[in-house]
């Protein structure tokens, strides 16, 4: 048998299936594609208990959902609406389409029951292909003057939830298959978040209240509102002990509102409400008998318009699933899921996909139990920066938005520990800081108060990524590391500098970046590799700055490597951490506090890509990026920003016959040695291009800066202060 050439094999392979491999491996899990409910629609003036009987076996067996409508109301089982007169089959089909998932039939079933009627005789099969997408159904409960009337004979029908008396004869009210209250279990506890509500709370209340299901803790959060809405509350648990209120004294965002309210749970079971919308009579009910052994439940809600219409949104159907319908015990609060990462818009979209990224049991229910109020100022409406859609229904999520999607979703591709406490200073992964909230929004504008909407975006997200917890810093942020070195205490490492020049015009600036230093266990070494000694500069400098330091004469043909090397073997005894500094950049008074709080936790050499440059030709500060970003490990970092421990450098010194490219030496061979390369913060160093002057890393500033960005047009005197806002 001739066996088949590589050739031959190759062509059988299927690439894309390869190339997808991974993801499908570890990629998270993806919801399931809901199935259509059935829904049998029966017109009756009324239904006798053998009806009732052949219905409810009907709902069995052939798994279909019965909504009766009726004019005598009856105790039914399933789902019933009562009218003061018959519906016709397009009004009674427009409200089922509101309440159960219909969106993939093509035909629905309508049966007419006369009294004593047995049999499927009249029952007929309807199309809904004929009928608008989106039924004309609006909500005596959520009712404001319509601005818009439905044409003349179009289906249109009015639906009240919660009890209210039908308005008139198109109308129609939903029957509860119990009485409010009546239904007994578990404690359910429902977290509703409230700001400036004052016209819809009491009515979104009332929809919990008159529950079919009894055992309800009801947990108002109200976010610092301006109006009367937490008097409304209060006079609402005054009436019903079920309900308290935690009023918060300054705004702290809607998901670090609900947090809190989660924090305070004390139920089997959690769920959500807005304060502007509804909830069916029998959600809880619903949740409580369909979860079962599942860790979480989730559904289907519609948008209505504030006078009830329903709207679309700019989805295909009126359908949406959302973290509104969530339904989870309340174990996992304190188990693997933990809270909502405490951001100010999008963080329900990652709660919900947590839980899929975690593998957790869920159980789908194809219902609308709840009905979200859309309003002009409301989250879902905002605009500006943080905008996610209009009230038109065009979707305009921001830019911050799309980033942080595509990072939570990398993290959760990773399955790693993705639990949020409930309000932490710390990060898992970046988001902007235009969508911090929390304490996360008071630590970033306590540290960086300058900073604000105009500031360059590349400044803002650097500065917000300080708070993120990094796998190369052992699993701890670049805020934390800092807080818990303290140099004033003497217990942190002893630093050695090394400088290491040949131009007598930097000697001031140089020593002074060592001076200005806020970590004090600090010395530098000198090594003046000029033609003619520069010797004599270099020590009053170092006096005059009150700085401890020496000076190491070597001048020419000693190549720059040697050079570094000599001068930390005459600091070597007495440091713990050397580092290597250019006489030409700048450098912050936080830059030696953060190598060394990052060189205790990664090891190895860690260093950084200067993201700010300063050209005296042009009077600009740019900001140059390029490919590589902060606070993570690397292939490589620039050698003005060298750190690392003294026992690394006995093992991997520079090499002695380098002149160019001695940094980049270094670092190849530490990583060949399998020691890791760790950038820090973009922050604390600018490095500065000098006319007519010659750089070790020589390259035209037209080449440089073609991808760079201006941040400032300024004299040199300005640039520090520039620098030194976005630091630590």
């Amino acid at each position: 048998m001739k066996k088949p050439t590589i050739k031959a094999i190759a062509a059988k392979v299927n690439v894309a299936a390869l190339r997808d491999l991974p993801h499908k491996r570890w990629g998270v899990k993806k919801r399931p594609t809901p199935a259509p409910v059935q829904p049998l629609i029966v017109l009756a003036t009324t239904l006798s208990p053998t009806q009732i009987t052949w219905l409810r076996q009907l709902e069995r067996v052939k798994r279909m959902r019965v909504f009766a409508f009726l004019q005598t109301p009856a105790p039914t089982p399933f789902t019933a609406l009562l009218a003061a007169k018959l519906p016709t089959v397009e009004d009674a089909i427009a409200v089922v389409r509101t309440m159960v998932h219909t969106r993939d039939l093509r035909f629905i079933p309508v049966l007419r029951l006369d009294p004593g009627a047995t049999g499927l005789a009249r029952l007929r099969m309807h199309p809904l292909a004929s009928l608008p997408v989106v039924p004309l159904v609006d909500f005596p409960s959520l009712a404001e003057p319509r601005t818009e009337q439905p044409a003349p004979g179009t289906p249109h029908v009015s639906l009240a939830l919660c009890g209210e008396p039908a308005l008139g004869p198109t109308s129609l009210q939903l029957l509860p298959t119990a009485s409010p209250g009546s239904v007994d279990g578990p404690r359910v506890s429902i977290v509703m978040t409230s700001y400036n509500d004052e016209g819809f709370i009491a009515q979104a209340l009332a929809s919990l209240t008159t529950q079919t299901y009894r055992n309800l803790e009801i947990i108002v959060v109200d976010d610092a509102s301006r109006d009367g809405t937490v008097a409304i509350v209060r006079a609402a648990a005054a009436a019903d002990p079920r309900i308290s209120v935690i009023a918060l004294e300054q705004n702290q965002g809607l998901f670090t509102a609900r947090n809190i309210g989660m924090a305070a749970t004390s139920g089997t079971f959690v769920t959500f409400q807005d304060a502007d919308d509804i909830s069916r009579i029998d959600r809880i009910e619903r949740c409580v008998n369909a979860i079962g052994s599942n860790d979480y439940l989730y559904g289907l809600f519609v948008r209505t318009l504030p006078n009830g219409t329903l709207t679309p949104l700019n989805a295909p159907s009126i359908y949406q699933e959302g973290i509104i319908t969530l339904f989870f015990k309340r174990s996992l609060l304190d188990g693997v899921v933990g809270y909502f990462d405490p951001l100010r818009v999008v963080s329900d979209s990652e709660y919900i996909e947590r839980f899929r990224a975690l593998r957790l049991r869920a159980y789908y229910l194809p219902e609308v139990l709840y009905f979200a109020r859309l309003r002009e100022n409301s989250l879902t409406t905002t605009r500006g920066p943080l905008a996610i859609y209009t009230v038109d229904g065009k979707i305009t999520k921001s830019a911050p938005q799309v980033a942080y999607v595509k990072e939570y979703r990398r993290v959760h591709r990773r399955r790693g520990a993705l639990r949020w406490d409930a309000d932490p200073t710390d990060r898992l992964f970046a988001a902007g800081p235009s969508c911090l909230g929390g304490n996360q929004q008071r630590w970033f504008n306590a540290t960086f108060p300058t900073l604000n909407a105009q500031t360059h975006e590349l400044v803002l997200a650097h500065a917000a990524d300080t708070l993120v917890r990094r796998d190369a810093y052992g699993g701890k942020s670049l805020r934390t590391l800092l807080a818990n070195l303290d140099p004033a205490a003497g217990v942190a490492p002893r630093v050695a500098v090394v400088i290491a020049s040949n131009r007598a015009q930097w000697v001031n600036a140089a020593i002074a970046n060592i001076a200005r230093q806020n970590y004090r266990n600090l010395q530098v070494i000198v090594v003046d590799n000029s033609v003619e000694s520069n010797e004599a500069a270099w020590r009053a400098a170092i006096a005059a700055h009150n700085v401890q330091g020496q000076v190491l004469r070597m001048p020419p043909p000693h190549a720059l490597g040697a050079c570094l090397n000599a001068g930390l073997e005459a600091v070597a005894t007495s440091a713990d951490v050397l580092m290597k500094f250019d006489d030409d950049d700048y450098y912050s008074p936080s830059y030696v506090h953060e190598q060394v709080a990052v060189l205790n936790a990664a090891g190895g050499i860690v260093g950084k890509f200067p993201l700010f440059y300063y050209s005296f030709a042009q009077g600009v500060l740019y900001a140059r990026p390029g490919s590589r970003s902060s606070m993570q490990a690397s292939t490589h970092v620039a050698g003005g920003t060298l750190t690392f421990a003294t026992e690394l450098w006995r093992k991997i010194p520079f090499d002695n016959t380098l002149t160019l490219g001695e940094d980049r030496n270094i670092v190849a061979r530490a990583r060949a040695q399998k020691h890791p390369v760790t950038t820090t913060s973009l922050f604390n160093h600018c490095n500065i291009r000098h006319p007519q002057q010659t750089h070790t890393w020589n390259i035209a500033e037209r080449e440089l800066f073609a991808e760079a960005t201006a941040v400032a047009t300024c004299d040199w005197a300005a640039v520090p202060a520039l620098v030194d806002m976005v630091t630590l």
